[in-house]
C-alpha cells in the first residue's frame, strides 16, 4: 500500500503543471509640461516688494507621497496616472526664484544675523475627482509650505489655490495639461500675496 501510495504521488507530481497568472501591466503615466509664460513674474509683481531684502535661498522639497499630479480616464478603464515632465519640485525651483528675485528678494550664497534663510514644501498639487460628490466634477488642489528663519525669528506661511474641473470623467490630457497649468500659475501667484511673506523685512 505505502508503495503504491509513492508510486501515485509520484505520477501526479511529474504530472503537474502550473499554469502563469496574467496581471494586468500597469498603464504608463502620461507626462505634462508645467511652466510660466514670458514675463509672468514682472506681472505678478510690477514693483518690488521686498526691496532688496537678502536672503539665502533653501530649495524646495516634495513632500507628496507619490509623484502623480493628476489621472486620466480613457473609454470606462482604469485611470492612467498624469506626472510632471520635470519633476515637480524642479519646477517650482525654478519658478519660485525667478518670482522672488523679480519681487525684490535679493539671494546671497551665505547669510549673516540679520538674513533670512528661506525654504518651501509642496504638500499637495492634484487633479483628480471629488469622491465627496457623485458626478464627474474634478478638483484641482495645491498647497505651499514656506519656512522663513533668522536668529531669533521664524514665520511659516502656507499657499494654495483650488478649481472646480467640471466633466472631469470626459477630459483629455490637453485639457488636463491646461487645468494643470493654470493650477500652478494660480498657486504662484498666492506667493507674494501672503501677508506673512510681505511682513519680511
Amino acid at each position: 500500500m505505502r508503495i503504491f501510495i509513492k508510486a501515485l504521488f509520484g505520477f501526479l507530481a511529474a504530472g503537474l503543471v502550473v499554469f502563469p497568472i496574467d496581471h494586468p501591466q500597469a498603464q504608463e503615466p502620461i507626462p505634462v509640461e508645467l511652466k510660466t509664460p514670458d514675463h509672468f513674474p514682472s506681472k505678478i509683481c510690477p514693483t518690488p516688494l521686498w526691496k532688496n531684502l537678502s536672503a539665502v535661498w533653501k530649495g524646495i522639497r516634495d513632500q507628496r507621497p507619490v509623484p502623480v499630479v493628476g489621472e486620466e480616464t480613457r473609454g470606462g478603464k482604469d485611470p492612467i496616472p498624469v506626472i510632471s515632465r520635470i519633476p515637480l519640485d524642479m519646477v517650482f525651483e525654478k519658478a519660485l526664484k525667478d518670482l522672488f528675485t523679480q519681487c525684490g528678494m535679493q539671494w546671497r550664497s551665505e547669510g549673516d544675523g540679520k538674513t533670512w534663510t528661506l525654504s518651501a514644501t509642496i504638500g499637495e498639487f492634484y487633479l483628480g475627482m471629488d469622491k465627496k460628490i457623485v458626478t464627474s466634477k474634478g478638483m484641482a488642489k495645491s498647497r505651499l509650505s514656506f519656512l522663513a528663519e533668522r536668529p531669533g525669528q521664524t514665520v511659516t506661511a502656507d499657499v494654495g489655490y483650488e478649481i472646480e474641473s467640471k466633466n472631469f470623467r470626459y477630459q483629455t490630457t490637453k485639457k488636463i495639461e491646461k487645468t494643470l497649468n493654470e493650477l500652478f500659475l494660480k498657486t504662484l501667484e498666492q506667493v507674494p500675496q501672503s501677508r506673512q511673506l510681505r511682513d519680511l523685512q
